[in-house]
């Protein structure tokens, strides 16, 4: 055997190996401090009255667990958040899905995006980064931040491909592969854009409070 088959041999081996070890530290109990997580929206969003709301049950990709709160007024829906937990990402029977799939399949159209936008960390270096649509259903058009955070870690750098090779590395050395998905929904009607700077520090806020709740 020459030393190039030798060498591709000893890398599909690695891979394999990789793959199977992802396989099974994913099957390792995690949770979600869905109690601490909510108790940290009240501080968060202390002016906004988030109700606890459920989607309709024929809503299709939703993960088993994911909390999802609304503000509204008399007549318009202010602002929502949706968080879905995936304590076992990456495997058929819990695959996460990215927005810009579920708002198309829900009608919407996606009408700007999507764009990299980046958040200051309220304490350490470095800054936390988002995705930014704009979606549009007849009259309705609405603002919507997302991202992904991954092992209890902030959203350091921009998303990259959950089968990529530096992702099932990342769960490897760590031993787990739980996920969440996490969008922030404006009216337009309600919010400008760009969002205020006050603003921007609460999805910054939020970004910090997820990770903190993923034990």
């Amino acid at each position: 055997m020459s030393r190039i088959h030798k060498a591709v041999l000893a890398v599909l081996l690695l891979a394999s190996c990789l793959l199977a070890y992802d396989y099974v530290s994913s099957r390792q109990s995690r949770s979600f401090d869905y109690e601490g997580f909510v108790a940290s929206l009240s501080t968060i969003y202390p002016d906004q009255n988030l109700v606890l709301d459920r989607f309709e049950e024929d809503v299709q990709l939703l993960p088993e667990e994911y909390i999802y709160f609304e503000a509204k007024d008399s007549t318009l829906d202010l602002i929502s958040i949706y968080l879905g937990y995936y304590p076992f990402q990456g495997h058929s029977e819990s695959m996460p899905h990215d927005p810009r799939v579920c708002y198309p399949n829900a009608g919407y159209d996606v009408t700007a995006g999507p764009d990299l936008v980046t958040f200051a960390r309220d304490e350490g270096e470095g800054e936390l980064h988002a995705n930014r649509i704009v979606v549009e259903w007849r009259t309705d058009k609405r603002l919507v931040f997302y991202w992904r955070q991954e092992r209890g870690e902030l959203p350091l750098q921009p998303e990259q491909n959950l089968d990529s090779l530096e992702q099932t590395w990342s769960r490897f050395q760590s031993g787990r592969s739980d996920l969440v998905w996490v969008r922030v929904e404006f009216a337009l009607e309600a919010m400008v854009d760009p969002i205020p700077v006050d603003w921007q520090g609460r999805i910054s806020s939020t970004m910090q409070a997820v990770a903190a709740a993923m034990l």
